[in-house]
């Protein structure tokens, strides 16, 4: 060898978890909103790549934290498919004779069956559910009591608002401080993730 060339990088402070900060409803918590959208879902797919390239020779069997089956193709079928998403939001609007998938084609540029298969997975998993996003507001008292908290830190959040209440873990995304009125201090969080 000529030489030897070491590349070394500083780690990115990406924040910490914060078990000790928890945001309660009245305490700290103004309020939580969430919304969700259905517009995107679909719960079965056919995934197609270069030169006709299919999922029809590979079968894929993925189950959830219970056991259940949540995500599967079977050889001689082109088609990825979600049956517990099926279930729960079955197609509303369908001709006479046809079945509750709700279901989406896709073209790709892929070669290998199995960058096909990962693309397929990852995009069914995104789309198979409704797209729920959490907005959370804060007194500006639990941002003065909280001076240490970084962008970067998670945070617990809990409303017991919902029925059968809602525990949330969330990022740090910014922090808004005004000096002249501390009364708009607030947080914005984000990386929101249901417990």
């Amino acid at each position: 060898y000529k030489r030897i060339v070491i590349n070394i990088y500083q780690k990115n402070h990406i924040g910490t978890d914060r078990k000790d900060v928890v945001l309660y409803y009245s305490n700290g918590l103004k309020g939580v909103q969430v919304s969700s959208d259905k517009t995107q879902m679909f719960n079965a797919a056919v995934f197609t790549g270069k030169d006709g390239l299919s999922l029809n020779d590979v079968e894929i069997s993925e189950k959830n934290a219970d056991g259940i089956e949540e995500f599967y193709s079977r050889k001689g079928n082109p088609c990825l498919y979600a049956p517990i998403a099926m279930n729960r939001y079955p197609a509303t609007m369908r001709a006479e004779g046809q079945d509750n998938w709700i279901r989406k084609d896709f073209t790709t540029e892929y070669e290998n069956v199995n960058d096909l298969k990962a693309y397929a997975l990852r995009t069914l998993k995104q789309y198979a559910y409704p797209l729920v996003t959490y907005t959370a507001s804060v007194q500006s008292g639990f941002v003065s009591h909280y001076t240490d908290l970084k962008l970067g830190d998670t945070i617990r959040i809990i409303d017991k608002n919902f029925v059968g209440g809602l525990a949330l873990e969330a990022r740090v995304s910014e922090m808004i401080i005004s000096f002249d009125n501390p009364a708009n201090n607030s947080f914005v969080f984000t990386n929101y993730r249901k417990l």
